[in-house]
């Protein structure tokens, strides 16, 4: 599975990849107390931690993209 993020201009990247972190971020805390309460097996928590690994390696390709296009933007405008 391949999640896509598109950063559009500094708006999505100030308001929207801060608020998608934290909530990566609480699904990361609250994974072992969901495997406690449910008694889900370790395959289950591992392919959890796998997707949210992937999801985050994506948000941090899409921010890498969108820096490069900037920084390629910029050296355009200087060189005219």
């Amino acid at each position: 599975m391949k999640l896509a993020f598109e950063i559009n201009d500094e708006l999505d990247l100030t308001d929207e990849i801060p608020s998608l972190l934290n909530n990566i971020s609480t699904l990361v805390l609250a994974l072992p107390h969901l495997q406690k309460a449910t008694n889900m097996n370790s395959d289950v928590m591992i392919n959890a931690g796998y997707f949210l690994s992937g999801v985050i390696d994506d948000i941090a390709e899409a921010v890498s993209q969108y820096a490069e296009k900037k920084l390629a933007e910029k050296k355009e405008e200087e060189q005219k």
